[in-house]
């Protein structure tokens, strides 16, 4: 007789399959990097945002005060290891005293970040949601291994 049971830990699932009294462990991982951007005002009015690690691959979008989506272009940069960094350009000009959002996010979490811009500087923070779905969906396909395992065994 042949039981299944699961433990997950943030990113991490383990598989615990007991065939006949001997266990065999199941480790998958989902693996994602994140960081939070870092805002600049540019000279031409711009507002500048760079993350420097980012997999897998995100999509950028800034949003007004009010909600509103705005126009921007988004470069991704590769390192060897094929995490990547996010430079994105908010095209319109920004307006002082002005809160805008820069939402950067992929399949596992999503970095929501205020910049406000003063005549000064751009404040700026930033808080992370982490994407429970991406952990079932892993469940799911490791299910399906310890069930593929277990067929081939009995």
């Amino acid at each position: 007789m042949a039981s299944i049971g699961q433990i997950i830990f943030g990113s991490m699932i383990f598989l615990i399959v007991v065939i006949s009294g001997l266990i065999v462990f199941i480790l998958a991982i989902a693996f994602s990097a994140f960081s939070a951007p870092t805002f600049t005002q540019r000279k031409d009015g711009s507002l500048f945002a760079q993350a420097h690690k980012w997999f897998p691959q995100p999509k950028v979008s800034w949003l007004s005060q009010s909600g509103q989506l705005l126009n921007s272009s988004t470069q991704f940069i590769n390192n060897t290891a094929g995490i990547m960094g996010v430079a994105s350009v908010l095209e319109d000009p920004v307006k002082e005293d002005n809160t805008y959002t820069c939402l950067i996010q992929n399949s596992l979490v999503k970095s929501i970040s205020e910049a406000t811009v003063t005549a000064n500087s751009v404040t700026e923070k930033t808080y992370f949601i982490f994407n429970a779905a991406s952990t079932k969906v892993l469940s799911l396909q490791i299910l399906l291994t310890a069930i593929f395992i277990l067929s081939a065994i009995q």
